[in-house]
């Protein structure tokens, strides 16, 4: 028999899933995921310089609000993401977790290790059985436009006037 790869481009990655992929610096991986969640409403910034940022009210789950465990923290930012027309991907947790914990600290002072190894981890794993450099090819594309756009935005006071805008 023999074996087929396929090219991902219909696999449907996020933009840092898609730097992950093309192998781009982990710093600026983390600034696509946190730009997501801006895009989202999910995280709001609460200082320029250095950047610090904390998780919008609603998506808070470290409250009186009788959520224990991980699963129920989930569901329930699932179920306020779901509500707000939005999506929150499973990676995203692990950075929302961190950032919620290590409120009032900047960006730059929190260790976002853990959630970036599963972010890696699950895309090595959506990439099982597809072409590898077909795919980066495609991704490597992508992620070029989308940087374009996010630097042609400047600073994140910018970007956010441009999300609200668009």
């Amino acid at each position: 028999a023999t074996a087929f790869t396929y090219t991902a481009t219909g696999l449907g990655l996020t933009a840092p899933e898609a730097g992950v992929l093309i192998e781009m610096p982990l710093n600026k991986v983390l600034t696509l995921v946190l730009f997501g969640l801006l895009e989202k409403g999910v995280i709001e910034v609460t200082k320029q310089e250095p950047l610090t940022v904390e998780v919008a009210p609603d998506f808070r789950v470290l409250s009186d609000k009788g959520l224990n465990s991980a699963k129920e923290q989930r569901l329930h930012r699932r179920r306020i993401a779901q509500e707000k027309g939005t999506i929150i991907h499973a990676y995203e947790d692990g950075y929302l977790t961190l950032i919620e914990q290590n409120h009032g600290k900047a960006v730059r002072n929190i260790d976002f290790a853990k959630p970036t190894e599963a972010l890696i981890k699950t895309t090595v794993a959506k990439m099982k059985g597809f072409d590898l450099s077909d795919t980066q090819e495609y991704y490597r594309r992508v992620i070029d436009r989308a940087m374009e756009q996010a630097s042609a935005l400047g600073e994140v006071e910018a970007r956010e006037q441009y999300l609200d805008k668009y």
